[in-house]
């Protein structure tokens, strides 16, 4: 928020008396409160060039480095950004129009450019080529809604608003051009600096300069105003121009206050009834004046000029520019920007030169208003001029000074006043630390007493007598018999408190109540009673547990209409209450600025006055609110000298210089409507986003899945009451409640799940009124393709398949597992049970024939014992093909060399056996291992039998995941189209074919040899 800024002089008032406002400004004064907004607070530069508000009300500012967009909260600037096309060509912007659109036109050196409100950017209309710009190109409306003018060095040119372009007219040279404008019969009209003026006629386009006798030739024309009666005025350096159909009239002369005209260039003119009253105009000119024209005499009626260097902030400078909005007065200065609100004057201003030294600024203290004269203030002053200073509010000066230091005096020896007062007599008392001094109001004359205390306040009773806080307790004093009385007062304290001050007690406020009892408040211990009737003293104090309570430092102390007390602390604003013994303490958490509160008054209205460290505070007591009014740096020294004082209805507080006067009916109530909230941007993911109002309710916002971290920036256009305001925000779609803010912020949200969403923002004043107006900012965060229904039903549906799946893989295995089981019983019946059988059959024949025919038996016996062997070795193998364990072809090698072994060794054949190394260790199936075993055995076996060979070879390898068996033999081979195909090697090529794989066997006279191929994986 900005900072208030000082109040100053500033005599308008004089101008006209009207009813209207007359009422809230005091008869002590006819001062005026002005605002100051600089760099400081936020604007691009303090040369103002042209202000102008647009169609939102946001206030643009056209300065010497860009333009400054103020919403009465913050400024936001524009200038030229090097290798950005969007924003301006330059910083010295001269000139700005709002047309019938409502679009927002700006003149720079760079030529003429307008506002692009959705992208927030500048668009020129032309190159630098297509027009001439030196230093200014004044602009202004056309008689129609399409058309807007320029004035450039190059000539008058026409702004087409709708088709964003321009065309030049025949008027092709305009040196110098510093204002234009289009009269009621479509005339232009362009001044320039030292060039004279030039005519445009937009019907005929006809032109010329033109020969102005009641001018110099090179007059500077620096401004033109048309007001409602389609009179044209010009501001010029030679006075101010009356252009009306057929004359051109020139007006320099003074009346009333203005004596001379004396003054530099008019840089500008406008209007502002509501101040001047009607048929009034204002100037603003080059010599930091401001000049008041009344159109019916014809003349000049006031002039004002701040001549005082001192006061800072007091409007001066070059008047550049002057612009109305409401009850508001912006003025435009080479020290930048002014504003006068006349509905909020509750501060009043009075510098008083007489006490502004060059070498020192003399200190207000306290004031107190003459009680018969009450154009009269008695002021009294602090070092190093003291004494007393009475002001006359009427003549605008000090008119008799009273005890004050005279010149080249030591400042430590002047009398300087610690409290001031006035009896039913009409008497002034003053007391300085040893002294009562006691005035005539009429004849000035002085008394004096002298007393053994340092006086430091003072009250008086019904009986006109005073009683007197001192540094030892309190004292006192029959104004009658100027006779007086101590009471001392020692209070034990802890040892902090002890020795906190150099004084016993320091009462530094002082009441009687009207009946028996005196109330004191003690800078070092706190609030005590003192009897009447008992002299005693009676601690009221707060408690605590702590070496010292700030809330027992009170300075000042003030009673209500039902007894309570108000006391001032070091910790706030406290009220006590006697009947029942409590306090009740009021700090910042209740909007109390200040921490410390030095001194403070009631008003008229039962509401509390005070002066802290932090400004002047008020206390509304039936409506629980206070206002707090920041003073400028320079009225803020020694502020614990500084004592509120009343006058009438008003409320005085002095400061170096002069003094301020507050006037309390005119305070705010709060039921005024709340300023309209807008928001004023959004970023997503740390990235602007900008956000344009219009915009939206046209189409939504829409962000990826990524966007989830958001932050808006809110505000609102106010410059009424920036204090009157609080911002309610809500997310909907997240928040469940408003969230509550007293300033201009934003708000942040991160982690965002996908969704829809609006951002909402209010505003409420201090009455609870809200506004009518909810800014919004829809916008929708897209989900993710996997957040996604359509993904969540292809995962089921890929969830259900895998299910399936796996059901279909548990379905295969128990199926080979139950043919496998299936195969082993079939083998076990066909060859073991055949083979069982024919043991058995043999056995019977055994039996038979053992007694008569024993060597058939014998034969027998054999077959059996044969039979029995080969059945034993088909469960040996069986049983180890199913073997879990073996599962490696270095296994299969291993027992198939045992078995050639057995089969060879009681033969003439020589065998090997060979297997690539990479086969060794690789995992085979049951079933391929099992097929393996059969194979090799049936061939060995074959070969052991028919083939008679000398040598066997049997070799193993792989060939593209391909198992390659190798047999050879150099027997006497057989023909395979000719014998008959047996069990073995039908069963050969069966088990090659089950394992998908394929096998050939050539035979010959030089041996059998066999080649086949199977799959290692299925």
């Amino acid at each position: 928020m900005n900072r208030i800024v000082p109040y100053i002089i500033f005599l308008l008032l004089l101008l006209y008396p009207n009813p209207l406002y007359s009422q809230a400004l005091s008869p002590l004064s006819n001062n005026f409160q002005f605002e100051l907004y600089n760099t400081n607070n936020g604007l691009t530069d303090n040369f103002i060039s042209k202000i102008v508000t647009d169609k939102k009300g946001f206030l643009w500012i056209a300065t010497k480095n860009g333009l400054s967009r103020y919403d009465g909260f913050h400024f936001k600037n524009y200038t030229h950004i090097p290798g950005d096309s969007s924003s301006l060509r330059s910083i010295w912007t001269t000139d700005m129009l709002l047309d019938s659109q409502g679009t927002l036109w700006v003149s720079t050196e760079g030529g003429i450019c307008y506002y692009d409100e959705v992208n927030d950017c500048f668009r020129y209309i032309n190159t630098s080529k297509d027009m001439q710009v030196l230093y200014k190109a004044p602009l202004c409306p056309g008689n129609d809604r399409s058309t807007i003018w320029v004035a450039a060095e190059d000539g008058l040119c026409r702004i087409n608003t709708i088709t964003k372009t321009f065309t030049h007219t025949s008027l092709h040279r305009t040196p110098d051009p510093q204002c234009i404008i289009s009269d009621n019969h479509n005339r232009i009209w362009i001044g320039t600096r030292t060039n004279g003026m030039y005519r445009y006629d937009g019907t005929t386009h006809q032109h010329q300069k033109l020969n102005i006798p009641v001018i110099p030739a090179d007059c500077q024309i620096m401004d033109f105003y048309k007001d409602t009666d389609g009179m044209v005025y010009g501001g010029t350096n030679a006075g101010l121009l009356c252009i009306n159909d057929t004359t051109i009239q020139l007006f320099n002369k003074g009346s009333g206050n203005v004596s001379t005209t004396d003054f530099d260039d008019i840089m500008c003119i406008t209007s502002f009834p509501k101040l001047t009253g009607p048929d009034r105009l204002l100037c603003g000119t080059y010599d930091n004046k401001v000049l008041v024209f009344d159109k019916n005499k014809k003349a000049f009626i006031y002039s004002w000029q701040n001549t005082n260097a001192k006061l800072s902030n007091m409007p001066h400078g070059i008047f550049s520019c002057l612009f109305t909005l409401h009850n508001i007065l912006w003025i435009g200065t080479d020290h930048g920007m002014y504003k006068l609100n006349l509905d909020k004057q509750d501060i009043v201003t009075e510098n008083i030169p007489q006490i502004m030294f060059s070498s020192n600024i003399v200190l207000v203290k306290q004031i107190l208003q003459d009680p018969e004269q009450k154009h009269l203030l008695w002021m009294t002053l602090d070092k190093p001029l003291g004494g007393i200073a009475i002001y006359n509010t009427t003549q605008k000066k000090v008119t008799h000074w009273l005890q004050t230091l005279p010149k080249g005096k030591c400042p430590e020896t002047c009398t300087a006043y610690n409290d001031l007062l006035t009896d039913n007599k009409g008497r002034i008392w003053a007391l300085n630390d040893k002294e009562i001094h006691c005035y005539n109001t009429k004849t000035h004359s002085l008394t004096k007493h002298m007393l053994p205390r340092i006086c430091m306040s003072a009250d008086l009773d019904k009986e006109n007598n005073l009683w007197i806080g001192t540094d030892k307790g309190i004292l006192h004093y029959n104004t009658q018999t100027r006779e007086y009385k101590l009471f001392d007062h020692v209070f034990n304290g802890t040892p902090v408190e002890n020795s906190s001050l150099w004084w016993q007690f320091a009462a530094t406020g002082i009441r009687h109540d009207g009946a028996h009892t005196v109330w004191v408040t003690s800078i070092k211990y706190g609030l005590f009673s003192f009897n009447c009737n008992t002299a005693q003293f009676t601690p009221h104090r707060q408690p605590f547990n702590t070496c010292y309570e700030t809330k027992n430092r009170c300075s000042s102390l003030s009673f209500d209409s039902a007894g309570n007390i108000w006391i001032g602390t070091m910790a706030g604003l406290t009220t006590y209450y006697p009947r029942n013994d409590s306090f009740v303490n009021y700090n910042r958490i209740h909007g109390l600025q200040s921490t410390y509160v030095y001194s403070i008054r009631m008003d008229n209205r039962e509401c509390i006055w005070g002066r802290g460290n932090s400004g002047i505070f008020y206390y509304d007591i039936a409506h629980k609110k206070f206002t707090n009014f920041l003073l400028p740096a320079e009225q803020s020294s020694a502020f614990f000298k500084q004592r509120i004082s009343r006058a009438d209805n008003k409320i005085l507080a002095g400061f170096e210089g002069g003094y301020n006067i507050f006037d309390a009916p005119t305070l705010s109530t709060g039921n005024e409507a709340p300023p309209q909230p807008y928001i004023a941007d959004c970023h997503v993911m740390n990235n602007r986003y900008y956000y344009n109002r219009d915009s939206v309710a046209f189409q939504q916002a829409s962000f990826g899945h990524h966007a989830s971290i958001f932050r808006f920036d809110f505000s609102a256009i106010n410059y009424n009451d920036n204090n009157n305001a609080t911002f309610l925000y809500m997310l909907d779609g997240l928040d469940k409640e408003w969230q509550k803010t007293d300033m201009p912020s934003y708000a942040s949200y991160t982690h965002l799940s996908p969704g829809k969403y609006t951002f909402k923002v209010k505003t409420r004043n201090s009455a609870g009124i809200e506004s009518t107006v909810i800014a919004t900012f829809p916008f929708t965060i897209q989900s993710a393709f996997w957040q996604t229904w359509w993904f969540y039903t292809l995962i089921a549906c890929a969830l259900m398949a895998l299910l399936y799946a796996l059901y279909q893989v548990r379905i295969k295995r128990v199926t080979a597992l139950y043919r496998l089981r299936s195969k082993i019983s079939k083998d076990l019946h066909d060859d073991i049970g055949a083979a069982l059988s024919s043991i058995s059959i043999m056995s019977a024949v055994t039996q038979r024939k053992i007694d008569s025919h024993p060597q058939e038996a014998k034969i027998v016996a054999t077959r059996i014992e044969n039979t029995s062997r080969n059945m034993v070795g088909a469960i040996s193998d069986m049983v180890w093909s199913i073997n879990p364990d073996i599962d490696t072809l270095e296994q299969i090698i291993i027992r198939l060399r045992e078995y050639m072994s057995n089969m060879f060794d009681e033969t003439q054949t020589q065998y090997l056996l060979h297997c690539s190394p990479q086969l060794l260790t690789r995992k085979i199936s049951m079933e391929l291992r099992k097929d393996i075993y059969l194979i090799s055995k049936e061939i060995i076996n074959n070969t052991v039998k028919y083939s008679a060979a000398k040598h066997f070879t049997l070799y193993f390898s792989i060939e593209q995941h391909m198992l390659v068996m190798n047999a050879e033999d150099d027997g006497v081979g057989f023909d395979t189209t000719q014998t008959k195909k047996g069990n073995g090697l039908y069963n050969i090529i069966q088990r090659v074919k089950e394992q998908k794989g394929r096998s050939s066997i050539t035979s010959d006279n030089n041996g059998t040899r066999w080649l086949i191929k199977m799959p290692l994986l299925k």
